[in-house]
């Protein structure tokens, strides 16, 4: 069997059945074993590395199984470098392939720059930002690699894993019955009852206790557990922005975001807790200031993370550590008696209720009542998928979500341009569904080149382009630091976009326009619209989203 139709078979049993790639020379032997398995597995051209590696993240965010993308050598592995780091930092379970120069071409010890043509050590550069990563010489070793790939992207806390494959590697033959198998150590966390038990103590004594959702309640399959543990003890939800879509807008425990991109509410009724329980999510400066002790002063703090390093290292000094996934801590409290008095559940439903929105009629659109509209107008499995900048801001800030819709974006790296290649991964692992991509003038220009994989590919996601004729974020900071000075941040001072009802037509991709709120009907017309689309939303240029009161000692 040849070695490059063994990677693609053992892709095809990983239930993968979408993989995103990019050709070069080094990689093409690896992308032409797909013709063999085109009724398992499509593969997806890109035109950008960068995109692909996005795209395979946000597919394993929106399916449950690992998301592969693959690029050719020296380039094309450095182009995937950003998605890897959004994968690493978000933890998504996403495998990379590179290609490689022949073996015979490796540098390996040799002190001269390159010995190959396109030879870079993408193994080297990758290995802070991967769970695993290696070059594979020895073609008998390419189950165990793979297996021992896959095994380290999706255990634990999981994330990206790479694999760099020489040419010649790709070439040959093997015999499966000489090949290595990999023995996956299933991984264990320290039990300890004691641990369980001081959490059901400090619950039950506790008045005034807060829940922070993260990340973390997805990533160990624990929607469905935390929204019983919350329905049964009454105890009030803040969220960081990766754990926001773990409970519906209307749940009477949620309360809303917390930190300096958040809700007011959320921020203030966490300084007035007496005990934080923390469920997969981490204290950074933007959650809690950067002053973490004087977060929620008053209160114990409970961390249930499946990272020891977050325990440990983390930022914020921490009553009880607990290294367990949050399903396993969860199931360990199934027996807890404790409900949350009506007293502080009031003064949470108050402080949800201090979110206010700015409101009235502007010369173009407000994009909070945008984003109200649109909330009524998703279907009820949306995915939805903000970019970076202002518009994740207020998308966050106002979108209610419902029961079964999900919202992401590549919350820790934050790279400009991730949800226009993160959309399309996540419809074509969810053809059934609505996908939503709402992104900026600025971001949308970064990935651009996608739009025509979303048209050749007729891949049916909706474009919300709220465009405000600069990058909004970069223009508060120079409000704030650099007395108003916007150089290269709007049309005057270097930016510029060009017209996106000319390039749609290029592209062929239907186009709407939002001038005004009275063109909020369009909304739905973009929904319901077979096919790509790309609705221009036009937003004040001056408008700045709202921030709240910084958590102690944040800076801006």
């Amino acid at each position: 069997m040849n070695l490059s139709d063994y990677i693609v078979d053992f892709i095809c049993k990983q239930k993968t059945d979408v993989a995103f790639v990019m050709t070069g020379s080094a990689v093409a032997r690896l992308i032409d074993s797909f013709r063999h398995y085109s009724e398992k597995i499509k593969y997806v051209c890109v035109n950008h590395e960068q995109a692909a590696a996005m795209a395979a993240e946000a597919y394993s965010r929106t399916t449950g199984k690992i998301g592969v993308a693959i690029g050719t050598s020296g380039p094309g592995g450095t182009n995937l470098i950003t998605g890897i780091a959004g994968a690493w930092y978000d933890c998504i379970p996403t495998l990379y392939i590179v290609g490689q120069v022949r073996s015979t071409e490796l540098k390996g010890k040799l002190t001269i720059l390159q010995r190959g043509f396109q030879e870079i050590d993408i193994v080297k550069l990758v290995k802070p930002i991967t769970k695993y990563a290696t070059q594979i010489t020895n073609c008998n070793n390419i189950r165990y690699e793979m297996e021992k790939a896959v095994h380290y992207a999706t255990q634990g806390r999981p994330g990206p894993v790479l694999i760099d494959l020489p040419m010649d590697v790709q070439e040959a033959n093997i015999d499966l019955s000489h090949l290595k198998r990999f023995h996956a150590k299933s991984i264990s966390f320290p039990e300890s009852a004691d641990l369980f038990n001081r959490s059901i103590s400090m619950i039950r004594r506790s008045i005034h206790p807060l829940i922070i959702a993260g990340g973390g309640i997805r990533h160990a399959g624990a929607v469905k557990e935390f929204r019983e543990f919350v329905d049964k003890t009454k105890i009030p939800v803040v969220f960081s922005f990766a754990g926001l879509d773990t409970l519906p807008h209307n749940h009477p425990s949620h309360i809303g975001i917390l930190g300096q991109y958040g809700h007011a509410g959320a921020n203030q009724l966490s300084q007035k807790a007496d005990l934080i329980i923390s469920l997969g999510s981490r204290f950074t400066k933007k959650m809690v200031g950067s002053n973490p002790d004087r977060f929620a002063s008053k209160a114990k703090v409970i961390s249930v993370n499946i990272d020891s390093g977050e325990l440990k290292d983390g930022q914020k000094q921490l009553d009880l550590a607990v290294q367990a996934d949050v399903k396993y801590f969860l199931a360990q409290l199934k027996d807890l008696q404790y409900e949350t008095g009506e007293e502080w559940n009031l003064e949470a439903t108050k402080a949800k209720m201090k979110w206010k929105k700015l409101k009235g009629v502007r010369r173009l659109v407000n994009p909070y009542e945008f984003i109200d509209h649109l909330s009524e107008c998703m279907s009820d499995k949306s995915i939805i998928i903000p970019d970076v900048g202002q518009n994740v801001v207020t998308t966050v800030q106002s979108i209610r979500l419902k029961e079964n819709q999900r919202i992401f974006s590549s919350w820790a790296n934050s790279p400009m341009g991730y949800s226009l290649p993160a959309s399309m991964g996540a419809k074509l692992g969810n053809p059934d569904k609505e996908v939503i991509c709402i992104i900026g003038d600025g971001g949308i220009q970064v990935n651009l080149q996608e739009l025509q994989t979303i048209s050749s590919n007729s891949i049916g996601v909706k474009i919300f382009l709220l465009n405000n004729n600069g990058y909004v974020t970069i223009q508060e900071f120079q409000d704030k630091k650099l007395g108003g000075r916007y150089v290269a941040s709007d049309l005057k001072h270097g930016y510029s976009h060009p017209n996106f009802k000319k390039l749609c037509s290029a592209f062929n991709i239907p186009y709407h326009l939002i001038n005004t709120q009275k063109d909020f009907y369009k909304i739905n017309e973009t929904l319901k619209t077979n096919g790509p689309i790309l609705c221009e939303v036009s937003i004040e240029d001056n408008f700045r989203p709202i921030l709240p009161d910084p958590m102690p000692d944040t800076e801006a």
